[in-house]
């Protein structure tokens, strides 16, 4: 199933029904699949595997009829909206449509296809390399001798600005500059 990141922050990386913590996980139908239940975002959670088979097609009342307190607290956690990832997806298929526009190459993948990519190049996880693994061209991708650009921003969260004269020197610095003793 696709985005299981977005629902392992919402979840808490962790089982719904037990807890577990790192262990692989199974997106589960809160409402089964098999009883009616949909694919909507409000009826995902997260579940290890032991608690996914043990629930099986089981409604979640009856799943969990001797422990109120997680049934009520699951149930309100599946209501709660994935605001900011409704917004990166809008976002992102904006950002490819005007891309596509242009007449470039561009490529989508998965996030499984990414990982395929890397490790197939043997490549560490890096913001970096993860985006220059995405699609299905990365096969041809050299990365050897590629180092990134780092930038670090050091500020103190307040904006100063300077004037410039007409060919961008700053004519003065909006801060005391000391000179240390000799």
């Amino acid at each position: 199933m696709r985005h299981e990141s977005i629902y392992k922050g919402k979840w808490g990386r962790q089982c719904a029904y037990c807890g577990v913590k790192d262990v692989p996980f199974q997106i589960e139908h809160i409402h089964p699949r098999a009883k009616g239940g949909s694919n909507s975002i409000t009826n995902l959670t997260l579940s290890c595997e032991k608690c996914n088979t043990k629930k099986g097609t089981s409604y979640i009342k009856e799943f969990l009829k001797k422990d109120a307190t997680r049934l009520e607290r699951i149930l309100k956690q599946a209501k709660n909206p994935l605001a900011g990832a409704a917004a990166v997806n809008t976002t992102r298929w904006a950002l490819f449509r005007v891309l596509k526009a242009t007449g470039l190459l561009v490529e989508t993948g998965s996030g499984g296809l990414t990982k395929f990519n890397r490790s197939q190049q043997k490549l560490e996880k890096t913001h970096w390399l993860d985006a220059a693994c995405v699609g299905k061209s990365t096969q041809q991708l050299i990365i050897k001798g590629i180092k990134p650009l780092l930038i670090t921003a050091n500020g103190h969260g307040s904006r100063q600005s300077c004037r410039t004269d007409k060919y961008g020197f700053v004519r003065f610095v909006p801060y005391k500059v000391e000179r240390l003793p000799a």
